[in-house]
Formats: C-alpha cells, structure tokens, sequence
C-alpha cells in the first residue's frame, strides 16, 4: 500500500489530522490498534482555540457542541465528603467582565465534551471522506529497514502482514509512542510525579450530592483522598483516587468498597473501567525526524490541570497538515517543515510547565484547611478541626475563598489558548488574559462581522494564504508578497470594507496583514505592530 501521508493513531490528534488532510483533498491512511473507540471519558477540556481549529475544519459545531453530556458544568468544588456542603468553590463562569473578555475573543467558548463522544463526531467525519483510508485493528510494527522511515510494517486486523509505504508518518500513538521509542526520541521532564487510579463509573452524583452545577470536587478528606470528575450528572464520573509509593494498586473488591465510602453505602455505583496511570510533565526531545513528526502524546505528556494535553495535540496537527499540503501541492522547502517543532515545541514547554505548577499549586488549598499536615491528629478529627475554623474564626473563610480564587491559571487560560505567538521567544503570554496581537506568529484576532454572524477567522482558508485589506493593492505588491511569505501556496485576496475590521487590524490606507493556512498572522505591512 502507498499514500502520501500516514497516521499512526486514531485518537483526537491523529482523527483532526485526517480530517484536515482531507479537506485539503490529500489522500492518506490512518491505523490505530484498538478496533474501536475506548469508550472510557477520558479528557473532556476542549478549549477555545482548539473548537475554532474544529470550526475551520468543517465540523458541525452543532454535533460538537451537543456532544456534551454536563448541561451545566460550573463549580468547582472542594469538600471532605461529598454529601456535605463544599467548603470552597471555583465558579467557571466567572464575573461579567471575564465572560465579556471571552466573548469578545472568540465565538467559541471553551467546553467540557468526554473525549470519546468527541471521537465520535471526528471518526465519522473522518470516514466520511474519500480520501481517507481508516483501519482499526491494525497495528504499527515497525519501520521496514532501520534506518528508513519510508516504509512501516503493519499487522492487519485478519493478522496479516502489510507494509505502508508513506512520504510523511505522522506519529498520533500517544504517551507511549512506539514509533517516538524506534526512532531513540525521548522525553525530558518528570516521568512520574504521581500515580493514580481512574475509576469511571455509572452513579448519579446529582443525587449524592444535590448539585447537578459541578464539574469537579476536589475531595480533602485524609483518608478518602480523591478527585471526581462529573462527566454527566446523573450517570457518570471519573474518579481518581491517589496510589501511595509500595501500596499495592486497589483491586475490584478493594476498589468498590473506596467508592461505597465516598459515595455512601445507600448509593447505586457500578465500575465501568479501571486505568492506573502515571501523571508525568514531560515534551519529547524533537518532535521531527526526517519524514516523521511527533504530535499530540506522543510528543508531549502534562499533569491533567487544565486539560491542556488534547488541545495542545490539535494546535500541533493544525499547524503541520499546512505545511505538508505546502510540500506535497506547490514545492515547499524542509524549512518550513522543519518550522513545525521550532513553531509547536515551545508552546508544549510553555503548557508543561503551566500545567505542572497548576498541579502544585492545588496543594496551597488542603495546606490553608490544615488537612496535609494533621499534627498528630486523627483524620476525622482534623477534618472535624477545619469544619469549626471555617464556621467560627472570623475571615478565615474569606481568606480560602482568596486562596480558590488565586487557582484561576487552572481554570482560566484565555491567554495561553490563544495568546502564544510563533517565533517570538521572548514573548511571555499572560496565562489568563489574552492580548490580541498582529505580530508575524500571532493568530489573527476575532472580529466580529455580520452583525456577529460571522468572524475575521472565516477568512481563513486552509489550502492558501490569506491578504487581508481595505483597498485592492497594486500587482507588484502582491506579487512581492506572494513570493516573499506564501511558501507557493495560492493567495487569497481580501478587500474588507467593514470600518470595525479595517481599525482593529490596522489595514487602513496601504496597509495590509498576510494570513497563514492556519489561522496565524505571516507579516503585517507595518511590522512593528504588537
């Protein structure tokens, strides 16, 4: 079998980038072992910039949007029991001026989808498409010679041998990349900063707890330690307990008897799916090797605070299926291939690293409540002390409210999401609040337009670049333009007249901004414009 690219991998990275490459009419061949969609939650944060990628892609936003199975997800919570009043609450909502900051940056709003009702809606449209070959069930081997990456040995679902030879191999096989281990790539970071056990369960915590509003509890209680993930209300969540350093890893029986206590003896819970894991901060050393590229897990592992890990996974298929189509269809060079780990390594630094220090810093909470360090104290009897402070001393209730209020990097990332600049190294985006920007590297901001129906981001076409402008420029500026920053892609040009749009993007006169393929601005003609 030939094809022009191969993906190794169906999950949501390795599914987005079929999807893009066939809207790009590239036709290509995605394996994946699993025979079919893990129908464990997994991930659920799907954030701002990644659904403008879905948008851009031609998903039904409809489809993606009603995947969601949390028809209010807004609190989060922290508690010592799940039947008593939370302690202390995040509200995701925000105030009014936060909700304003994101809908004046977008038209998207970050959204929490379990991640296999996602798969769904992007497995369909990717096997909708001609110029897809999808096989599940057939497993990624190897590389035919060892030192070419050409061809890739594959065993079929009928336990068949089959070779694949690709001009490019996109590596979408997670955390524990096979294909990342064969090519010597190794990550750098922290491999392990805690272990863990997923329990996805079938219980209606709505009942448990009376409030059908919360996304996550985080629960303190020092001999129940866990965090609950509530992925539907009234039928499922994930709960992760802890593993202790040589504490053997619950069992069924064991596992059971921690959810009668967390849940309480009286409520109806049935385990439908165990994962141990390893939280890890962790980006692959290169995420290139000649005609092979990492993206997703497999180029990067973050702890799960602010479900960076599958949003980052989009941005990196987003911006290397571009520059593929740019080498397959008009002759790029390995430069701009090779821009891809140089543009997308340093954004998945930047979410390590953020990701981790969200993780840590939860610990200032159970620190303030007096629940990580008992002093000698029973655990009913420390969770007994902090309950009474909380009721009793004067302030001190408003103090952990300034304390949850300070985690808002967890919850809030508008800036990182869309703020990350390409090229600009010494750019340090504020995590929460995003600051458009018309730098080469920066995505175009949302403008409004149509009377709010439509967006600066429709301009963006996915095959060629974009010219954006208040009056028609001369043939030698264009043509200069086009041979400077298009790569040979064909250019689209763009007379905008909208008086908002032709002010926000300081395109009055002469003055004109390049669009990527993907979203991100190639020059503006004053260049000086931050």
């Amino acid at each position: 079998m030939k094809t022009n690219v191969l993906i190794v991998g169906a999950g949501p990275t390795g599914l987005l980038g079929s999807i893009l490459l066939s809207q790009l009419g590239i036709d290509h061949v995605v394996i994946d072992r699993k025979t079919a969609i893990h129908p464990a939650p997994a991930a659920h944060v799907i954030n701002t910039r990644t659904l403008e990628i879905y948008r851009q892609a031609g998903l039904d936003m409809d489809r993606v949007y009603g995947a969601s199975t949390h028809a209010m997800p807004r609190y989060i919570s922290w508690v010592t029991a799940l039947t008593e009043p939370p302690l202390g609450q995040f509200d995701l909502m925000g105030d009014e001026a936060s909700l304003t900051r994101r809908f004046s940056a977008s038209r998207d709003l970050t959204s929490n989808i379990s991640q296999n009702r996602l798969e769904e809606v992007l497995l369909e449209k990717a096997g909708a498409s001609p110029h897809a070959t999808i096989l599940l069930g057939h497993a990624w081997l190897g590389f035919e010679d060892g030192n070419a990456t050409d061809v890739s040995r594959v065993k079929t679902d009928k336990d068949e041998d089959l070779a694949i030879e690709a001009r490019f191999t996109l590596a979408a096989d997670g955390a524990s990349s096979p294909i990342a281990r064969a090519l010597g790539i190794s990550k750098k970071g922290d491999a392990s900063l805690e272990r863990f056990l997923n329990l996805t369960c079938h219980v209606n915590i709505q009942k448990v707890t009376g409030c059908g509003e919360t996304l996550l509890y985080w629960n303190l209680h020092p001999t129940m330690e866990s965090i609950v993930i509530v992925h539907d209300p009234e039928n499922l969540s994930v709960v992760m307990l802890r593993l202790q350093d040589g504490v053997a890893t619950p069992d069924r029986a064991e596992s059971e008897k921690a959810l009668q206590e967390l849940f309480g003896e009286d409520v109806d819970v049935d385990i439908l799916f165990t994962d141990e894991w390893n939280m890890a901060a962790q980006v692959a050393a290169r995420f290139q090797h000649e005609n092979v590229f990492l993206v997703g897990d497999a180029a990067h592992r973050f702890p799960p605070s602010g479900g960076l890990g599958l949003n980052t996974g989009a941005g990196d298929i987003h911006n290397l299926v571009w520059k593929i189509n740019a080498v397959l269809s008009a002759g790029g060079n390995d430069d701009l291939l090779e821009s891809y780990e140089t543009e997308r390594r340093p954004v998945a630094l930047r979410n390590c690293f953020v990701s981790k220090q969200n993780y840590l810093k939860m610990g200032e909470i159970p620190e303030l409540l007096g629940l990580l360090d008992l002093k000698g104290a029973s655990p009913s009897e420390g969770v007994d002390r902090c309950t009474k402070r909380l009721a009793s001393e004067v302030g001190f209730k408003d103090h952990l409210q300034e304390v949850i209020e300070k985690q808002r990097e967890h919850f809030d990332m508008l800036g990182l999401e869309l703020g990350y600049i390409y090229g600009d190294a010494d750019h340090d985006t504020d995590v929460a609040m995003y600051a458009p920007s018309l730098k080469a590297g920066a995505r175009l901001p949302h403008i409004p337009m149509n009377e709010g129906a439509g967006s600066t981001l429709d301009y963006v076409l996915g095959d060629q670049y974009s010219l954006l402008c208040s009056q028609v420029p001369t043939a030698e500026v264009t043509a200069s333009i086009g041979y400077q920053h298009a790569k040979g892609l064909p250019m689209a040009i763009d007379i905008i007249n909208d008086e908002n749009v032709v002010k926000a993007l300081s395109i009055t006169a002469d003055n004109w901004v390049l669009v990527r393929p993907d979203g991100h601005i190639a020059r503006h003609s004053t260049e000086d414009l931050s």
